[in-house]
């Protein structure tokens, strides 16, 4: 079997779990806050820090979970089929199948592969923002950071069609 060329996320998704170990440490000094402030504070304020430190922890498991997925995250491209591989699954899906690859509706930066049984949405796996600026994080293609759009420009000419064919 031949060697698959592979996109996986780039390196600075690690900073998705250094961000939530970050935050849980946030969320655990607001509990104890919110516990030793009990007997000193209203029923009311403890409540309220109380919520508040519960949604910290909530945001930092997001946060680990969205790292998580996004390290699982891999497009392996074979010469007669490709792998949509993530947390949960792995999909196979045979260039030949594939009857367009189009902007998907209201989603910048996502695309849909419409195969013969079904849809399959492309996403970046992280934004960069700064400002008002907000642009898909590449991939690591086969160990090389390339754009975001190569995985699907490639996609598409293995595919034989055009982005946003029909």
């Amino acid at each position: 079997m031949e060697e698959p060329v592979v996109y996986s996320p780039p390196a600075c998704i690690q900073w998705f779990e250094v961000g939530a170990g970050g935050m849980k440490q946030d969320a655990r000094a607001k509990v104890k806050a919110a516990k030793a402030g009990l007997q000193e504070k209203d029923l009311g304020t403890a409540l309220k820090e109380g919520l508040s430190a519960a949604m910290r922890a909530g945001r930092a498991a997001m946060a680990n979970l969205a790292g998580k997925r996004s390290e699982a995250t891999e497009i392996r491209l074979y010469e007669d089929h490709f792998e949509l591989v993530s947390l949960l699954k792995t999909v196979s899906i045979p260039y030949k199948e594939v009857r367009s690859i189009a902007p998907s509706p209201g989603g910048k930066h996502r695309y849909t592969v419409t195969t013969r049984s079904g849809e399959h949405t492309l996403s970046p796996v992280a934004y960069l923002v700064s400002g008002s600026a907000r642009v898909p994080v590449g991939w690591q293609r086969n160990g090389m950071e390339v754009p975001y759009l190569l995985l699907i420009e490639e996609l598409a000419a293995r595919c034989g069609l055009e982005v946003g064919e029909r």
